[in-house]
């Protein structure tokens, strides 16, 4: 398994450095581009969530970000220092129908809807987000 880790400031604008970062490891690996939107589309809704909604933009405070792949899985991991969100309060029936209740949340049914997995963790010192995707 390989890995690349990446400690960045909450700044939205630090997003499509760490974008950059992912489209280097696509193009080394030969990732089909719908392949790549999936992985892009779920980093960019994960961060802009942790630095916005966990770090609530408070540039003292560190978003850890965690690439690792291989030649069957890609994995994602993004830890930040907020005090994260009641994700079992959130409705699968809703997800699965397609609804829109509200305008937060959006980024999860996406992430959920391009990812094979989304698991949640409330951790002693913030919260982490994790994703799969199986390479194809």
């Amino acid at each position: 398994m390989k890995q690349i880790s990446i400690k960045i400031k909450s700044d939205t604008k630090l997003i499509d450095p760490v974008i950059n970062v992912l489209y280097s490891i696509a193009e080394i690996n030969n990732y089909a581009e719908d392949f790549l939107w999936s992985l892009e589309i779920s980093l960019r809704e994960i961060l802009a969530n942790s630095i916005i909604h966990g770090n609530k933009r408070d540039n003292s405070k560190s978003v850890l970000i965690k690439l690792e792949w291989n030649n069957n899985l890609f994995t994602i991991s993004v830890k930040d220092e907020g005090a994260g969100f009641n994700y079992k309060e959130r409705k699968p029936e809703v997800l699965k129908r397609g609804e829109f209740p509200e305008l937060s949340g959006r980024g999860w049914i996406i992430v959920q809807n391009k990812m094979d997995f989304l698991d949640f963790k409330k951790l002693e010192t913030g919260f982490k987000v994790t994703v799969k995707k199986h390479i194809n």
